[in-house]
């Protein structure tokens, strides 16, 4: 992040999470957080796992190194009031940047604040999958995002 001059845009996008936030900075191979809420930069190993997983997820977008990121279930350790943010700001990267992300989620209520915010944002390039087995056979479902929307509106399980 710092060599290719990102460290504003990561912490403008860990401030979505934690507003107090103020600075980020690799010392020795450590990554310390400077927040308001503190008197000193502290090491970012004393944050909660969900704002570890955030950092991570903002600092694979925010340094562009890759095509895709795959993040596998998501909603572990997130606070419920972060999820919207946490999607928000992955849509907005991910479209910035030209990255494709696969997230996998057994959360009924994480799939339906995606939709919703994939609504608000008019991000139509959103695709859902139901891998599921059935007896000896493995089967994949895809669904779009109107799809996903009338399947939650109308309660329909997708989780198999």
């Amino acid at each position: 992040i710092r060599m290719a001059n990102k460290e504003e845009k990561l912490v403008k996008y860990l401030q979505i999470f934690d507003e107090n936030i103020k600075d980020v900075e690799e010392i020795n191979g450590e990554i310390l957080i400077k927040s308001l809420d503190f008197n000193q930069k502290v090491p970012l190993k004393i944050f909660g796992y969900g704002f570890i997983k955030f950092f991570n997820y903002i600092c694979a977008l925010v340094s562009n190194e890759a095509n895709y990121i795959l993040i596998d279930e998501i909603e572990n350790g997130l606070h419920y009031k972060t999820t919207k943010k946490l999607i928000e700001s992955l849509i907005e990267l991910s479209r910035k940047n030209n990255i494709q992300m696969f997230i996998s989620t057994h959360s009924l209520e994480f799939l339906s604040s995606v939709e919703k915010v994939a609504n608000e944002k008019e991000f139509k390039d959103l695709g859902v999958f139901n891998i599921y087995r059935y007896k000896e056979n493995v089967y994949c479902k895809h669904y779009q995002s109107e799809q996903l929307k009338d399947l939650l509106n109308n309660g329909i399980e997708l989780r198999r």
